[in-house]
């Protein structure tokens, strides 16, 4: 039951027009005006804080674009850091496959199928010359079957100890691997078919 039926109120509604100073059409626009701009607030007093974050990150950007604007020195304040490298780099020509192979080797990501040993009666991380785990360091430093070569290479290179550290990461070390990748086709797909 409504409050006007119970309190036995009766109500007669007539339109009148804005602004004709009338007191209580004033005072109706005011509350009117007043609960809309409360539902305003209401609404926003519920905002995300990844919306809150997002503003103050906008409003950071443009206040460090309007100091940036604004300074005399824009590109001097990188003047402080060398930009220039103090070695210089040694441009190595070689072929793609030899490239892939050895990205490949240094990532670890090759061709050994280790992922098949899941499989029931499947042992593909297992070398078949040496008996032990199929991995780029084992077939770069320890295999049998490629020990001859590795044994002339290192000889033409003059290198007295390898390890990863040495093959991936000195110059020497490189132009070892990338002479054994090529005599061997170590971890490629054809390499990988012969073996099967």
């Amino acid at each position: 039951m409504s409050r006007e039926i119970y309190y036995n109120i009766q109500m007669q509604l007539e339109w009148v027009s804005e602004h004709m100073n009338i007191k209580e059409n004033e005072l109706a626009d005011k509350a009117a005006k007043k609960e809309i701009k409360l539902q305003r607030t209401a609404i926003e007093k519920y905002i995300s804080i990844a919306y809150i974050k997002r503003k103050i990150k906008e409003s950071a950007l443009i206040d460090w674009i309007n100091i940036w604007q604004a300074s005399k020195a824009k590109e001097k304040h990188y003047s402080q850091y060398e930009c220039r490298s103090k070695w210089k780099t040694k441009a190595k020509i070689l072929k793609k496959q030899i490239w892939s192979t050895y990205i490949q080797l240094k990532l670890d990501h090759d061709y050994f199928k280790s992922y098949l040993n899941r499989l029931s009666n499947y042992d593909s991380n297992i070398c078949q010359f040496c008996n032990t785990k199929k991995s780029s360091e084992h077939l770069l430093l320890f295999c049998r079957r490629y020990s001859q070569i590795r044994s002339k290479i290192k000889k033409e290179k003059q290198l007295n100890q390898l390890s990863s550290k040495i093959l991936f990461d000195t110059i020497w070390g490189q132009d070892f691997l990338f002479e054994f990748l090529k005599e061997t086709s170590i971890v490629t797909r054809k390499w990988l078919l012969q073996i099967e």
